[in-house]
Formats: C-alpha cells, sequence, structure tokens
C-alpha cells in the first residue's frame, strides 16, 4: 500500500519582520490579478455611468451585473491582505468548535453559500470546550470553506474530534478530487485563476490562525480522497 501524500507547512510563531516579508511577497504574487480586477471594476462602472446618462436600462443591468460581483472579490481581496499583513494577539476564551464552524457557514454571502456542496457535519457528543480565539476561528473556518468553494465538489465530509491523550483537536475535511501536484503550494499566496472563488490567500491566512495558536495544518492524499487535517491544542495558552 502506497504511503499517502503528506504535506504540512512550517508552523510556530511568525514574527513582525517575517509577516512583512511574506506580505511583499503576497501583493507582488497578486499585484497582476487585483490590476485586472480594477481594470474590470473600472471599465464596468465607466458603462454603468454612460449608461444611466442615457436611460439605457438593459445597458446599465449589464454592468452592473459585471461591476458588482468583481468589486466585491476585489474588497475580498484587499481584506484579506490586510489581514495577512498584520498580527494580532491571540484572545483565547472558552468556546464551542461546533458553533464556530456553523457560524462561519452562515456568514458566508448568500451568492456563496448557494454553490456550497452538501456538507456533512460529524462531532463528539458531548463535545469539551475549546480554548481558542473565537473570532480568529470563525474567520480560519471562512476561509478554508472559500477554499473547499473552489475545489468543484459535491460533497464535503468535516470532523471535530477532541484527543484527549494529545491532548488536542483533530478537525479534517474530506472531499472528492486530488491535491495539485506541488501540495506545498496550498499554503502560499497564489494568484487566483478563473472563476475561483478565493483570493489566493485563504489556506495561508489559516494556516497562520493555527499557528497563532500552536496548531498546524497538512495536506494528506489518501487515494481519491484528499484531506485538510488541523491540529489545536487544547489549551494553547
Amino acid at each position: 500500500m502506497n504511503k499517502p501524500e503528506t504535506f504540512t507547512p512550517e508552523s510556530g510563531r511568525i514574527t513582525e519582520e517575517q509577516t512583512l516579508l511574506q506580505t511583499g511577497e503576497a501583493v507582488r504574487t497578486l499585484s497582476h490579478f487585483i490590476k485586472n480586477i480594477l481594470q474590470m471594476v473600472g471599465g464596468s462602472a465607466e458603462i454603468a455611468h454612460t449608461a444611466a446618462q442615457t436611460g439605457n436600462s438593459k445597458c446599465l443591468e449589464k454592468s452592473l451585473a459585471l461591476l458588482v460581483p468583481n468589486f466585491e472579490r476585489l474588497r475580498r481581496t484587499l481584506l484579506d491582505l490586510c489581514e495577512y499583513s498584520r498580527i494580532r494577539p491571540i484572545e483565547a476564551v472558552p468556546c464551542s468548535l461546533k458553533t464556530l464552524w456553523e457560524e462561519a457557514v452562515a456568514d458566508l454571502p448568500n451568492v456563496m453559500k448557494e454553490k456550497l456542496p452538501a456538507i456533512t457535519l460529524q462531532t463528539d457528543s458531548p463535545m469539551p470546550a475549546a480554548y481558542l480565539d473565537p473570532d480568529k476561528i470563525r474567520r480560519m473556518f471562512r476561509h478554508i470553506l472559500i477554499f473547499l468553494l473552489d475545489q468543484k465538489t459535491d460533497s464535503i465530509s468535516v470532523e471535530i474530534r477532541f484527543q484527549p491523550q494529545t491532548p488536542e483537536w483533530l478537525i479534517s475535511f474530506a472531499w472528492q478530487g486530488r491535491l495539485p501536484e506541488n501540495p506545498n503550494n496550498l499554503f502560499e499566496p497564489a494568484e487566483p485563476k478563473g472563476a475561483q472563488w478565493g483570493t489566493g490567500l485563504d489556506l495561508p491566512l489559516a494556516a497562520r490562525i493555527l499557528s497563532q495558536h500552536q496548531g498546524h495544518i497538512e495536506a494528506v492524499q489518501e487515494g481519491k480522497i484528499p484531506l485538510l487535517r488541523l491540529y489545536l491544542p487544547s489549551q494553547p495558552f
């Protein structure tokens, strides 16, 4: 039996200097993508302005149909870059990982929720409290959800388990398909392609949030099933 292909990004506390260097690399990687979105937003806005002045309702409707989603994509990309450029302190409190996952799903824009594949969630019952930063973990789940949206899969399986022998939390995500040829690229900023929902920073941000909690993430290919496994200490501080 072949050993599963596994990749784990480098974990540990990140310094402010490292953050600045990584942000510079991310800006360089995404600059062409951002320029293209700006051009589409600018062109659509000009057409919408002209259509409004001339009273051409059909042209206005078409231009807005291009303007709104491109503006939203630009907004999310810039917000992700802002998040990637800063290290905010962890504020750990008792929280429910199951609740945070459900809130992350509910907080997705409707246009994304409509495209979500079927999600199966399995958890321990009862679940002990996790001592984490709820806002950061909720955002981590959101970033992973957007990454999973881009996998064009019919279903997603999610497991949230507490492992008392470690002790740590294991959160796994499974879908149908294959990891990329170079799985290390998953955790590095990358220019989005085609009709992807992601900004190219979703998994890098998720990995950073895990690292701040002294956890880590790994990508594993098991046959036709790719997996993301997230490990979080039960009490990291």
